[in-house]
């Protein structure tokens, strides 16, 4: 079992007036579940399979990522497919240059063809007077040369939103995993990445949140200071 470990995105600017049901309440679809403060959407999940723009390779269609996340006053703070980066998924866990037995795959990068994630299914939803949200289970799938594929890593993650007193939001994002394999490892980079909206002051890297990531909505642009740079 891989140690777990967990980010926080937190958000302190004002929020929208809510209309209709108070508190945080979750909305599921055929493709995707929505955590909402009143009727001002937070962030969504996406289960279903995303494909890219037409005419790009299909390589890069993947599942089981955050977007949009919004700002409290409603401001799309991720982006998904940039093109100049096609693998890039909002906030998303992609794991770089893994190795475990004869395999080396590759989860960050889809175009090498060697792996991917995928949403496989709710483990738990959760509507609370202040919190609501879910548990959801992924997984990282690396591909076999005869065509067949297998689970390299299990993934939970548990997204909750809280409603906080002053007009803010907390979202809260823990990440659980654990291999069949026995033992994996990887370098480079790992751990949850986000990708901001190319908006001003905003920087065009998504921002990695390594094991004890922090990042912090606001400031002068849509997000705070980086903690490290992922590869590109």
């Amino acid at each position: 079992m891989m140690k777990p470990f967990a980010f926080l995105i937190g958000a302190t600017l004002g929020l929208l007036p809510a209309c209709g049901q108070n508190g945080p309440r979750l909305v599921t679809t055929e493709d995707e579940t929505t955590i909402y403060l009143g009727s001002q959407a937070v962030l969504t999940y996406v289960h279903s399979e995303t494909l890219p723009p037409e005419g790009v390779d299909p390589v890069y269609r993947r599942s089981a990522y955050i977007h949009p996340l919004y700002s409290p006053g409603g401001e799309r703070l991720t982006r998904i497919q940039p093109p100049d980066h096609w693998h890039h998924y909002g906030i998303w866990n992609p794991w770089t240059r893994t190795h475990f037995g004869e395999y080396k795959v590759d989860f960050w990068n889809l175009a090498e063809g060697q792996g991917t994630v995928r949403f496989a299914e709710y483990l738990e939803k959760m509507e609370g007077k202040e919190e609501a949200g879910f548990r959801v289970r992924q997984e990282h799938i690396y591909f076999k040369e005869d065509g067949s594929d297998a689970v390299a890593l299990d993934e939970v993650w548990k997204v909750t939103v809280r409603d906080l007193p002053g007009q803010s939001y907390q979202v809260d994002l823990y990440t659980t995993l654990s291999t069949p394999l026995g033992k994996m490892g990887s370098w480079q980079c790992h751990g949850t990445h986000l990708r901001g909206q190319d908006l001003g002051r905003c920087r065009r890297h998504p921002r990695a949140l390594g094991d004890r990531g922090r990042g912090i909505l606001g400031g002068g642009g849509p997000f705070g200071h980086p903690l490290s740079e992922p590869p590109r």
